[in-house]
């Protein structure tokens, strides 16, 4: 099968039908990129090459990069959803009550406001000299905190 060059430059436009609509690829790029997929999973996909991808986005319909970006964000935002939803109460289409998911609430804010509501506990090493301590201490811990090697002497215990 030996194509000819009108046929060749016709399987680079893959994004458009003959008559001028947008192709089934276009629409599983997409579809892959609503899932959450990266462009090489979505291109995969559509069974495009990245460089085909690159060249639509860059020459052809540069407003494609921010539409595909958009759809990036789609399965955050359902996630996003489903947590608002347990953390509140609410009544479904059939009038069942649903009470608020405490757990649920709690992991929220431990990831959203980590300041007032994380458990992790994140020690702030002082300055040095805010010790009370002696001379050969802070040595010692000069030493320690540069990552010195500790002179031996320094560690015998006068009675």
């Amino acid at each position: 099968m030996i194509k000819t060059k009108s046929q060749i430059k016709r399987a680079w436009r893959w994004w458009e039908k003959e008559d001028g609509t947008a192709s089934d690829k276009l629409v599983k790029l997409e579809v892959a990129f609503a899932e959450g997929n990266n462009d090489d999973m979505a291109c995969t996909f559509a069974e495009i090459t990245l460089d085909q991808l690159y060249y639509y986005t860059r020459r052809i319909n540069p407003a494609f990069q921010v539409r595909k970006e958009q759809l990036k964000v789609t399965p955050v935002l359902a996630a996003n959803a489903v947590i608002v939803k347990a953390v509140s109460d609410y009544t479904d289409e059939q009038g069942n009550f649903h009470p608020a998911d405490i757990e649920t609430a709690k992991w929220y804010l431990e990831r959203k406001r980590k300041k007032e509501f994380s458990l992790r506990s994140e020690f702030v090493r002082q300055d040095k000299n805010d010790f009370n301590m002696e001379d050969k201490d802070k040595i010692k811990l000069e030493a320690f905190l540069n990552g010195e090697s500790i002179n031996p002497k320094l560690f015998v215990q006068k009675p």
